[in-house]
């Protein structure tokens, strides 16, 4: 599998746009997990984030830890999985991430790390159906780093950015749904 350089590139316009004076709103909080919208300009991402319950490693100083799902509607690009090391990785590494026993390999640039093209779903659904996740690092220094996150509210945190970004640019799936259920049985009444 090969890394997504647009993921990088829109990584790092959510980055960016951190330190360019964006604003950022939070929508809800859901146990463990945020749900924001941040705009800057004309671009609208919705995410959620999460800090780790716990860490381990040898390291003396260590920037922002955090997971990072988002939706980029004007891109069409939705739950997109980024994570912060707070650190910079090995070169030519990869995070391992577990969720109820099984691996999910995302690839390193610079202090992130971001899913192969075509696996964020894959890892997302896995993040919605387990409890927590242990995400495993090596920085350049070569500190391996233990990351524990809950997945607490995941589910629900989701749901709030599909509302807020997709329902933007047309109605959610889940709107769809029940738009097109609504439709049809009101074509049952009619016969």
């Amino acid at each position: 599998m090969k890394p997504a350089s647009t993921m990088i590139a829109a990584a790092s316009v959510l980055l960016a746009a951190v330190n360019a004076g964006a604003e950022t709103r939070l929508i809800s909080k859901h146990a463990d997990w945020d749900a924001s919208l941040r705009t800057a300009g004309k671009e609208r991402v919705c995410y959620i984030s999460s800090l780790p319950k716990k860490s381990k490693g040898k390291y003396k100083t260590r920037g922002e830890v955090s997971v990072i799902v988002a939706h980029w509607p004007g891109r069409k690009r939705w739950a997109e999985v980024t994570v912060n090391a707070g650190y910079p990785f090995k070169a030519k590494s990869e995070v391992v991430i577990r969720i109820a026993g099984a691996d999910h390999r995302l690839f390193t640039a610079g202090q992130q790390a971001y899913a192969y093209k075509g696996e964020d779903a894959k890892l997302v659904g896995a993040m919605r159906a387990g409890a927590s996740m242990i995400i495993v690092g090596v920085s350049s220094k070569g500190t391996r780093t233990i990351d524990t996150y809950s997945l607490k509210g995941i589910s629900a945190a989701l749901k709030a950015i599909d509302a807020e970004c997709r329902g933007k640019n047309g109605k959610s799936k889940a709107r769809k749904s029940k738009a097109k259920k609504r439709k049809t049985a009101g074509k049952r009444r009619k016969k």
